[in-house]
């Protein structure tokens, strides 16, 4: 479905992009998409690297044979790190915001996953960018994967970009596919995807509710609860149709709710 000339208005929640960001690629090119939204949104962009230090301790022994103080060399280590990727950060931010109006830099300790969120909520952030890597189209966590973390626990909506579809979308396009569980969060989400898409062009939005309602599942309910059987010849499968377009129905809804003031130059919408 294509939605066009809506009434102007800019993304309805904050005024600031949080970004995720490690010593990769990934970042480099999450960073600049970021500043892309943030000049069309005439939002700020928060570029954060969290560094999770790890628990100094003494080695008394240790220190008694060599006569150095371990942990405080230790502390020295970290510092220096902290100072370097603050340096790196801002030679980045530089490089794509040249003017510095746009983009400011933290550099923080702790949990990458509970510091972003926090600082998230902390700026009443729009939304957070993270980058994730994909393996032969799936999505492969390394470790514990900071997006899905952020995913799970952040209070604002999560972009998580990948870097194949930045580097293969030369038009800029923008395509997005939004995860509604039907609640208020799923509304949330959408209505930033909405947002985005909004300023570009051409764009793309994959709404999706996943239906853990089978067929074989609905056998066994058309005679209970709220689905029963309208006529002794309505099957499973013709059940299940009308649930599915009950539910691209609902989707729908919700997005034409989301959508009214916000501005379209043409959003191609699939339920």
């Amino acid at each position: 479905r294509n939605y066009k000339n809506m009434t102007n208005q800019t993304i309805q929640r904050g005024n600031s992009i949080v970004v995720a960001m490690k010593f990769d690629d990934l970042s480099t090119h999450v960073l600049k998409s970021a500043f892309e939204f943030a000049e069309r949104g005439k939002l700020k962009v928060v570029a954060i690297h969290v560094a999770e230090l790890l628990p100094i301790s003494h080695n008394f022994l240790a220190e008694a044979i060599t006569g150095i103080d371990l942990a405080q060399a230790a502390r020295s280590l970290q510092k220096n790190d902290l100072e370097a990727a603050r340096e790196w950060l801002n030679k980045l931010a530089r490089e794509i915001d040249p003017k510095g109006q746009v983009i400011t830099t933290k550099v923080l300790s702790g949990s990458a996953a509970q510091m972003i969120a926090a600082e998230a909520a902390a700026t009443n952030a729009a939304f957070i960018i993270t980058g994730a890597a994909s393996v032969s189209h799936r999505f492969i966590p390394k470790g514990i994967s900071t997006a899905l973390t952020l995913m799970s626990t952040a209070s604002v909506p999560v972009l998580v970009m990948k870097l194949e579809t930045i580097l293969g979308s030369p038009q800029r396009d923008f395509r997005v596919l939004v995860a509604d569980d039907m609640r208020d969060s799923g509304k949330s989400a959408l209505r930033t995807a909405l947002s985005l898409a909004c300023l570009y062009q051409s764009s793309e939005v994959f709404h999706v509710h996943i239906n853990s309602l089978t067929e074989s599942a609905l056998e066994a309910a058309l005679d209970a609860g709220p689905l029963h059987r309208s006529s002794p010849t309505e099957g499973p499968a013709k059940v299940y149709e009308l649930v599915v377009r009950e539910i691209e129905e609902q989707l729908e809804k919700r997005a034409l709710e989301v959508m009214s003031g916000l501005p379209s130059p043409g959003i191609n919408y699939h339920p």
